[in-house]
């Protein structure tokens, strides 16, 4: 087996549609929007739980600071009434005491709220209870005109001690809703930062993805578009060896490859009007006969579909041919002959190398053997007129390719199941010579036959030498590895566009409007037989 080098594909496009990229980038796009709204969509309700925390805190801190102040009119009137004995300065501490409750049960519900220490007000409403029982006294010593007893340092100092322990109490549940209240406002400032960079990073992936879509719209559609465009435009303007490259998108690639199908069918169709013109040249009865004669039976074999073209160097008269002959049931033979020069006498050879294998073919059944019959029958023939020859049978009933190959160029045995569309590489065997030329010079020669699988889907694609000793300008030869690019490129392995894509790349490979030796491509492709 023998694989061609690939050449790669400009953009390395792959396989992949056009279509199924643009619903890649669509899906992915949506991906990226679901996620980054999400993001945003939940980071968002954070942040307003955040702030509606931060605010209930706020309003937690406001009445406890408000419950601290009731204490502190209550300390100061009391203060006060001891003092001047004034009973209007006691109403302060009246007024406080009735607030007071409800103060309390108000910092109380704002610290359950916020999940703070509601349990800790306890500690509050005790020691205020013993600053309250001492002011009692207080008040009551100086109801009693006892001011000097109340305003005593030691009483003073006691009532100052107490009232600090109440001021304790209170800072203690300020200091936690102080750290609560600065935990919410990080927290906040969190989620307000991954909320902007959640929906800036979105923002520049929905941007880098509609970059990346121009960008690959450009490299894959447009550039090869325009490239294909100016080749196009060449080919209307008569330059049929223009290249028409298929690179790009899965979809513009195959454009490419139906543009090129069509200029080389339209370089098959000038070619085959410069064959006519020069067949002037050679238009006689005899000619007409022999040319007639050369034609390739129509035997067939259903479950093998053979295609053929020959492309003569002098006009239609050519030293090549091809033929079909039917074996037996479901065996179908298939030969492919190359007489040494071209025009008539190499035609009259031709057709009695033609005549000579499809008989023994018929009566031998064997490839080797009907080259052996044939080759002994040459005793008269000049000894620099020769030929060479492929001969194979196709049974579709056993799915086998018998061959023998007299001196011809290496025909290529096509697995099924390998032809991937344009671009892809070739794999084949090669079906190798197995005995020597047709000439008198080689007389007793015997040529053995060699037997292949043949499955559905497999093809035979055979030519002479014409095709491959294709020369440019330069000299260089079209060669093997330019008959296999020409294979590759063209999707699904069409026959009739394999034949016509090979035919139309020599044609260009030589750089001439004419050909100087017959070109023949046979395809023979195993199918499913109908019914």
């Amino acid at each position: 087996m023998g694989v061609t080098p690939r050449r790669p594909a400009r953009g390395g496009a792959g396989r992949v549609s056009l279509t199924r990229r643009l619903a890649g980038a669509s899906l992915l796009a949506l991906i990226v929007l679901v996620c980054g709204g999400a993001l945003v969509v939940v980071t968002a309700q954070q942040l307003g739980d955040a702030q509606r925390l931060l605010v209930r805190v706020a309003v937690a801190r406001q009445a406890t600071a408000d419950l601290l102040t009731r204490y502190v009119d209550q300390e100061t009137s009391l203060r006060g009434y001891v003092i001047t004995g004034e009973p209007d300065l006691l109403s302060p501490y009246q007024v406080a005491q009735r607030e007071l409750p409800g103060r309390t049960g108000e910092v109380r519900a704002h610290l359950r709220a916020v999940g703070g220490p509601a349990e800790q007000l306890a500690d509050v409403e005790a020691a205020h209870a013993e600053w309250d029982a001492y002011a009692r006294e207080q008040v009551a010593l100086v109801g009693n005109d006892d001011r000097a007893a109340a305003a005593t340092i030691g009483a003073t100092m006691y009532g100052k001690n107490l009232f600090d322990a109440v001021r304790d109490e209170v800072e203690q549940v300020d200091g936690w809703l102080v750290q609560e209240q600065q935990r919410s406002q990080d927290r906040t400032e969190q989620l307000q930062t991954r909320l902007v960079l959640g929906t800036a990073g979105g923002l520049a992936a929905l941007a880098a993805l509609l970059g990346l879509s121009c960008l690959v719209m450009v490299r894959q559609v447009t550039q090869p578009l325009r490239r294909l465009a100016v080749s196009t435009r060449a080919v209307a303007d008569g330059d049929l060896s223009a290249d028409l490259r298929a690179e790009g998108a899965l979809e513009v690639r195959d454009l490419a490859g139906d543009v090129g199908a069509m200029r080389d069918r339209l370089l098959a169709d000038l070619d085959r009007t410069r064959q006519a013109l020069g067949a002037l040249d050679q238009e006689d009865r005899a000619v007409r006969a022999v040319r007639e004669a050369l034609l390739p039976s129509p035997a067939r074999v259903d479950g093998v579909r053979v295609t053929a073209r020959l492309d003569a160097a002098e006009g239609v008269l050519a030293g090549d041919w091809y033929d079909t002959v039917q074996v037996g049931p479901g065996r179908l033979g298939v030969v492919v002959g190359d007489v040494a020069g071209h025009g008539p006498y190499s035609a009259v050879f031709a057709l009695r190398l033609k005549h000579s294998l499809a008989t023994a073919l018929r009566t031998h059944g064997s490839p080797g053997a009907a080259l052996t019959a044939v080759s002994a029958d040459l005793q008269d023939v000049p000894g620099e007129l020769f030929a060479t020859a492929f001969v194979g049978i196709v049974d579709a009933g056993a799915g086998t390719l018998v061959h023998a190959n007299a001196g011809h160029p290496p025909a290529l045995l096509l697995p099924g199941g390998d032809a991937a569309p344009g671009g892809g590489e070739v794999r084949f065997e090669e079906l190798p010579p197995t005995g020597p030329l047709l000439s008198s010079i080689v007389g007793g020669a015997v040529w053995r036959d060699t037997v292949h699988p043949f499955a559905v889907g497999d093809s035979l694609l055979t030519f002479t030498d014409g095709v491959l000793e294709s020369r440019s300008p330069d000299g260089t030869e079209f060669g093997l590895d330019g008959l296999l690019l020409a294979v590759g490129q063209i999707p699904g392995r069409d026959p009739a566009r394999v034949i016509d894509a090979v035919a139309a790349a020599a044609l260009r490979h030589a750089g001439t409007p004419g050909r100087r030796d017959d070109h023949t491509l046979v395809h023979v492709l195993r199918e499913d037989a109908p019914g």
